[in-house]
């Protein structure tokens, strides 16, 4: 096709050298001299092309300029392009309609004049200045409802916030680009514009390596090896390779082995049994009290003393004592001292010397009743173990 070399941003260009080769760009500036492009194997990076470098390959015949390339779309979107718009989720409806008014701006500024470059940058600021607080006030208010039903179903606490909406931000040049590229693909149709699933979901080892890769991990990786899963990768290539197998990459695998092992036992050989447990402990915020005697906290304390009989010199052992504490005062309210583990019977001394007044008759010196006693209106304790 007959090139003009007025290449718009976020067209594709093709320079073939001198041996045959193809390169494939995208243009993402233009300049007086020159053009910036960026390599299609290496997202992110940009290369500086000059007018005279292009030329040169365009007058020998080895240059292809691609105004809009349909190859930049994948067949999962092209699927989704084939998805009628009234059958998609509300909020990705939401979203197309918003992209599609910026759209419709960088399309109008350009018939008014503009250049691409100009419109890519311009139309989009405007866009959010005008639109950006009405969009955010509406998703407040989503974010807000949802909250409320939430609570209403006593999935979340009527005390905990209800998430802020973000500031609307100016899509770069080039997911503006993205944007105009779907919405000409669809037929100059919104559904080009509704978002898909973010990522790549997919995998591109066979079913046979699948298997071998999870029939590996479940023969040679134990809890033992887990800090030497580098080892185990590089046996585990070495099988692929004499079995003429696709590999799976090293974070792959890994990420295999932790899933096989479990958290749990990851945990362990990281922070230990006790860090472990921990760490994976079922456990749930509690809110401060308000008012006395509203929340007493049980907990159970091993003494590192052996008690010893002075009459017979036998050793009787280490004494457990169970405390019940009033939470705003700190003061203790029960208290109760056995050799037996925590468990239903000490607690429930321990409970019932917390509600019972105490006789302070027999310490002349103190004057006045201990404050601290009565039914509280919650228990908190660790664990609850100790409630069985």
């Amino acid at each position: 096709m007959a090139v003009p070399l007025k290449f718009e941003i976020g067209h594709t260009v093709r320079l073939i050298d001198v041996h045959g080769r193809e390169f494939k760009y995208y243009v993402r500036k233009v300049s007086a001299d020159g053009w910036m492009f960026e390599p299609y194997d290496r997202p992110g990076e940009l290369e500086f092309h000059s007018g005279e470098s292009v030329f040169e390959v365009y007058f020998a015949g080895r240059l292809r300029y691609d105004g809009f390339d349909p190859a930049g779309i994948t067949e999962a979107r092209r699927a989704a392009m084939e998805i009628a718009y009234e059958n998609h989720r509300p909020e990705r409806r939401l979203r197309a309609e918003r992209r599609l008014v910026f759209v419709r701006a960088i399309e109008k500024a350009m018939r008014s004049g503009d250049r691409k470059g100009v419109a890519l940058v311009d139309a989009p600021k405007d866009v959010v200045k005008w639109r950006g607080d009405e969009w955010r006030r509406e998703d407040q208010k989503r974010l807000d409802d949802a909250f409320a039903g939430r609570v209403a179903k006593g999935l979340t606490a009527p005390g905990d916030c209800a998430k802020i909406a973000k500031l609307m931000k100016v899509p770069c040049e080039r997911t503006l680009w993205t944007w105009i590229k779907d919405y000409v693909a669809a037929g100059r149709s919104v559904v080009g514009l509704v978002p898909g699933a973010v990522g790549n979901h997919g995998s591109h080892l066979t079913a046979d390596s699948e298997a071998a890769i999870q029939d590996f991990i479940e023969q040679h990786v134990s809890a033992d090896e887990l800090l030497r899963l580098g080892a185990a990768y590089k046996r585990y290539f070495k099988q692929e390779q004499k079995e003429k197998r696709t590999p799976a990459g090293r974070a792959a695998f890994i990420r295999r082995a932790r899933a096989h092992l479990g958290g749990k036992r990851i945990d362990a050989l990281t922070h230990g049994k006790r860090g472990a447990r921990r760490l994976h402990a079922v456990s749930q915020a509690v809110e401060e009290p308000f008012w006395v005697n509203q929340q007493s906290e049980v907990d159970h304390v091993l003494f590192n003393v052996n008690l010893v009989d002075d009459a017979s010199g036998v050793v009787l052992g280490r004494p457990w004592m169970s405390v019940v504490r009033e939470r705003i005062s700190g003061a203790p309210k029960g208290v109760h001292l056995s050799f037996l583990a925590p468990s239903w019977p000490t607690l429930s001394r321990a409970l019932a010397h917390s509600v019972w007044p105490k006789d302070l008759s027999g310490y002349p010196d103190v004057t006045g009743d201990w404050p601290q006693h009565g039914i509280s209106d919650e228990i908190i304790t660790d664990r609850g173990m100790d409630m069985i």
